[in-house]
């Protein structure tokens, strides 16, 4: 990863020695273009704990470890304490920098493809909330991913819009169950006179009841995860903040036994090249986009100052 600077994103720097806190020693750079020194920006920038150490916490998190047995295990086999509030901030922090990154991919797959949509139920705070998701069928690229607190139009048709922008080209087919906001949402989000126009499938009934398996098995895997949770999520920001990480999590690092080892992002044409820790390159690879995302933002708003 190129090193920038952190206030103009240049890349001519010196070495300027290095400064230390608890979790070791930071090289420090001066920066040739404005004069400034900085701490290269790998997504763990002014944090306590060690990077390897937080990886580690977030992995074993999305891997299906509750917050309490993650504390006892971090102090009985790492021998260092870190608290329950700690790890959730970290779950927070990360699902959300990363879901950003990842919404600014566009899905590369030129071939004619299939989407499958479906909503589900989970609990949240004690109630039962939905959760919308779209998939690739050929790739298993998990496109959309929401949560709303009804069922109606509208959330349909934020599902779909979402996974349009992810995409490239329209897709050929998109398939749904036989849920009667569907048609009238799908109109809103992929219809249009010229062709190549998408087509709405609807799988409804006991003999098409396999078409829509992609999603469904997506959801399988979210409640396998879930359940953990006991209860259900305490509110919606804790469930939002946990969909951002298991999705990109999904698409980005897990690998798929269909897919050859592959992940989806990989199938889709939207290859990394992530290092042997994926998490913690994706992170920094992360960080790197954000900041170069708000000095775009930066050097627009003094343009028309």
């Amino acid at each position: 990863m190129e090193i920038k600077c952190r206030f103009c994103r240049n890349t001519d720097h010196l070495s300027h020695g290095y400064r230390k806190n608890k979790s070791g020693k930071k090289r420090v750079y001066k920066c040739l273009s404005c004069g400034k020194t900085f701490s290269h920006n790998d997504g763990f920038l002014k944090m306590r704990f060690d990077k390897k150490f937080i990886g580690k916490c977030i992995y074993l998190f999305i891997n299906g470890m509750s917050v309490r047995k993650i504390v006892n295990y971090m102090k009985d086999n790492e021998g260092i304490e870190v608290s329950h509030a700690t790890i959730l901030r970290w779950k927070s922090k990360y699902g959300g920098m990363l879901k950003e990154y990842e919404n600014s991919m566009v899905m590369n797959y030129d071939e004619e493809c299939t989407i499958n949509s479906d909503e589900t139920m989970i609990k949240v705070n004690g109630n039962f909330h939905y959760l919308w998701g779209s998939i690739n069928k050929e790739t298993k690229y998990l496109l959309s991913l929401i949560l709303s607190d009804g069922r109606g139009m509208k959330d349909a048709i934020r599902m779909f819009s979402e996974c349009k922008s992810k995409m490239k080209n329209d897709p050929k087919y998109v398939v749904t169950d036989g849920f009667g906001v569907y048609p009238r949402a799908f109109k809103k989000a992929y219809f249009k006179y010229s062709p190549p126009r998408a087509y709405h499938v609807v799988s409804a009934g006991i003999k098409d009841r396999g078409e829509n398996n992609p999603i469904e098995r997506f959801f399988g895997h979210v409640k396998d995860r879930t359940r953990t949770t006991r209860g259900g999520f305490d509110n919606m920001n804790s469930a939002t903040d946990f969909m951002n990480l298991f999705s990109v999590f999904y698409n980005q690092i897990r690998p798929h036994m269909s897919l050859n080892g592959r992940t989806p992002a990989q199938a889709a044409g939207i290859d990394l090249n992530l290092k042997d820790n994926k998490l913690l390159d994706l992170i920094e690879r992360s960080a790197d986009w954000h900041g170069d995302h708000i000095n775009k933002e930066n050097e627009a708003s003094q343009k028309y100052q």
